[in-house]
């Protein structure tokens, strides 16, 4: 397969409560004509050959099952919202976009596909503002965040976070994921887990050696453990599901 050929993948969810949240709510035309232009703007800078808007499944929730107050804070959908995606899904696929719902979290099954196109020989843009995602940066998948216009590549982990790319697990491991209320290690932040994965290269690492550590350091660790464990699964996304659909179902 031609290695120029591109894949965009949308975060559906993440470009569309962006959208409505500047808008207004009582006008719901307004809401579909500025999703379709904004997915009309990706593909005229994209052009891409395939295309996907990932839909949140609600049958998968073994992160909630793992941690009960996994996104425990996030908002619910407007019931306004809500009753308006069926228009909007109708309106997405009158382009040509393929609606992709499985049921699994949408995190997960953009991560699949990603790696799936890639595996493909695809470069893969991935369309949404969520850091986790950062996780999925090669070479030939990138993201795209549509709000600042900014082009984000591998280079970005270190900007970011302090960290190497195959660090940034074991980042969030320790300092958490606020956004999706996974707490990390109790005390040890940002700074610290960066500061730790710059000392040692992986979490079994920095509890081989915790006895070499300050003792304040050694309790919010020891304390911590189990919790760095959970919070590893939690953030860690799912690569290998079974999507049940073929490359041409995607194409633009």
């Amino acid at each position: 397969m031609n290695a120029s050929k591109q894949m965009v993948i949308i975060d559906a969810l993440n470009l569309i409560r962006r959208i409505e949240a500047v808008i207004d709510s009582e006008q719901p035309q307004q809401l579909i004509n500025r999703v379709i232009i904004a997915l009309e703007k990706v593909i005229a800078k994209f052009h891409p050959e395939y295309i996907a808007m990932v839909w949140d499944g609600n049958q998968d929730q073994w992160r909630k099952q793992l941690y009960a107050e996994y996104k425990a804070d996030r908002k619910p959908m407007p019931e306004s919202l809500a009753q308006l995606l069926p228009q909007i899904k109708l309106a997405i696929k009158d382009i040509g976009i393929f609606n992709l719902e499985c049921p699994y979290e949408a995190d997960d099954t953009i991560a699949t596909l990603a790696l799936k196109a890639n595996q493909q020989h695809l470069k893969v843009t991935i369309i949404s503002t969520d850091k986790g995602f950062y996780q999925l940066l090669t070479d030939g998948i990138k993201i795209w965040d549509y709000f600042s216009q900014q082009n984000i590549g591998i280079e970005a982990i270190n900007f970011d976070f302090k960290v190497q790319p195959h660090q940034l697990l074991e980042y969030w491991a320790l300092a958490g994921s606020p956004g999706n209320k996974i707490k990390g290690v109790t005390g040890i932040g940002k700074k610290g887990a960066s500061d730790l994965l710059n000392t040692y290269p992986d979490l079994k690492s920095i509890y081989q050696n915790v006895d070499k550590l300050a003792p304040a350091l050694q309790n919010k660790l020891s304390a911590g453990k189990q919790q760095a464990k959970i919070s590893y699964l939690l953030v860690k996304l799912k690569t290998d599901l079974t999507l049940g659909i073929s490359l041409r179902e995607l194409r633009l």
